[in-house]
């Protein structure tokens, strides 16, 4: 250690501001300081958090009895220097997003039934003139009529004002976010940057499975790491809003041409957001090459299927403690949101695989067939994704290169592969939608068997016609009591 920091290890330079800001959660974490050096260790965290170092190391056990808040609050892991020796790799650029702290991260959402549930000065933007008084008459007037507002506080056990979200309930099935919010502390972390990609994927209690509907964003001051990441994902700016269709089902290219269109006429939808999606419905989908626009159409009426163009499918086996992981928290013993809202809370992950037997394309559909006890939830499709990367390359390249997406380890890559140079394939997925009713595996291989397959144990990657796809789909839309 000491000829590595002879040889030139660079010396962090932190704002100074950043680093008091930081100061005061790890001391309303750990306490104020009991001496000058616990102070010293305090303002060294804070550092690093500041700079989003990667880890700090310690051999104080007093501090490391200290990292699952810190991890939780600040995206900054406390090692100790074995631990860090044996995760070196795993480490590596892990300053990118870590979709894996947020999913480890005990976060819950909570109907607000009183304004003083929350401190209010975390939510008000007073750069653009908000006033804590006004900011608070508003929610006031929305609990006062809770059949046409609902409003959320999402928390966890070290942070009681994470985020807030207020909710119009409109009379067309529509919901306006007229309240998105992130602590303003939280801007410019990690764990900010995780929430807010989170929040713009599926704003939590905007939507549910198998309704249509149009949800807009219309926060006047909506955080900026939110705006930035609807932006990202599919949100259409459109009269000083973001407004985002969900047609859920599965759509011929005539009946969404004639869906968009009423639409469109009814004046409830700006002109701009339709057109847009109109402009990908109306493209000969049938040519080669033209996946990517297929994906976007579908990006935009999420969680809807165009059961037209030329997206290969595949049903790919997971074993239930990655689906987990990756995206189905149903799976957990303790849930970390509530059971009905299934919500999916990585927005991109990637799954590694052995070349043999993996999806041969870049873009496509992913059934998620979750391997395993039928007890514990295996046996079952229980999900779909959007492929929207396939890389080939050495497992040690391919974890430097997607290791940001945090689920994965580099020991757990080393327990499968074996090798650092052994070859691998890097999925890269996103836009996941947990099935409300998993597709049992006989259902699946008998709808496989009617479209001329023969019957599958899944053991790899296969891969399936369209029309089979859309009937696996189709059946796990079907509540059956």
């Amino acid at each position: 250690m000491i000829s590595a920091v002879k040889n030139g290890w660079d010396q962090v330079a932190a704002d100074h501001l950043e680093v008091e800001q930081q100061l005061r959660e790890v001391r309303h974490i750990m306490g104020e300081p009991k001496d000058d050096s616990s102070a010293s260790d305090q303002r060294h965290i804070a550092i690093a958090a500041a700079v989003e170092s990667a880890a700090f190391v310690t051999r104080d056990e007093e501090i490391l009895s200290f990292r699952e808040p810190i991890l939780c609050s600040l995206g900054l892991r406390l090692l100790s220097p074995s631990e860090f020796i044996t995760q070196y790799d795993s480490v590596l650029n892990s300053h990118r997003y870590q979709f894996r702290e947020l999913s480890r991260s005990g976060i819950e959402r909570t109907r607000v039934r009183s304004v003083d549930e929350f401190d209010l000065n975390f939510f008000i933007d007073q750069t653009d003139g908000e006033h804590l008084k006004s900011f608070r008459a508003a929610l006031d007037a929305m609990l006062a009529d809770p059949r046409e507002w609902e409003i959320y506080r999402v928390h966890s056990r070290t942070n009681e004002n994470i985020a807030l979200i207020a909710i119009r309930i409109v009379c067309d099935g529509g919901r306006q976010i007229c309240r998105i919010r992130l602590n303003r502390c939280l801007l410019g972390t990690r764990f900010g940057r995780v929430l807010a990609e989170y929040l713009a994927d599926q704003p939590l209690g905007a939507w549910r499975s198998g309704e249509r509907r149009v949800v807009t964003i219309t926060d006047p001051c909506p955080s900026p790491l939110i705006l930035d990441a609807c932006l990202r994902r599919g949100w259409i700016p459109a009269d000083r809003s973001l407004w985002r269709i969900s047609l859920p089902g599965c759509w011929t290219q005539d009946g969404l041409q004639a869906e968009l269109s009423s639409l469109r006429d009814s004046c409830n939808v700006p002109e701009k957001v339709t057109k847009q999606a109109l402009r990908f419905v109306t493209l000969d989908h049938s040519a080669a090459g033209t996946e990517s626009k297929t994906q976007r159409l579908e990006q935009l009426i999420h969680p809807g299927k165009a059961d037209f163009g030329q997206l290969p499918n595949w049903v790919i086996p997971i074993r239930p403690r990655w689906a987990q992981e990756l995206f189905d928290f149903r799976l957990w013993d303790l849930p970390l949101l509530d059971p009905d809202t299934s919500l999916v809370i990585n927005p991109d992950s990637v799954y590694y695989k052995r070349p043999r037997n993996s999806p041969t394309a870049s873009l496509g559909r992913i059934l998620w067939y979750v391997s395993g006890d039928e007890n514990k939830g295996g046996g079952r499709v229980r999900a779909c994704s959007a492929l929207t990367r396939r890389v080939a390359g050495t497992v040690k390249i391919l974890f430097r290169e997607f290791q940001r997406f945090g689920v994965y380890e580099w020991r757990h890559l080393m327990e499968h592969f074996k090798d650092p140079d052994a070859s691998g394939i890097a999925i890269e997925f996103s836009s996941t939608e947990l099935f409300e009713n998993p597709v049992s595996r006989d259902d699946v291989n008998d709808i496989l068997e009617s479209h001329g397959m023969k019957r599958q144990i899944f053991a790899s990657a296969v891969a399936i016609p369209d029309a089979a796809f859309h009937a696996i789909y189709v059946r796990s839309l079907r509540n059956e009591t």
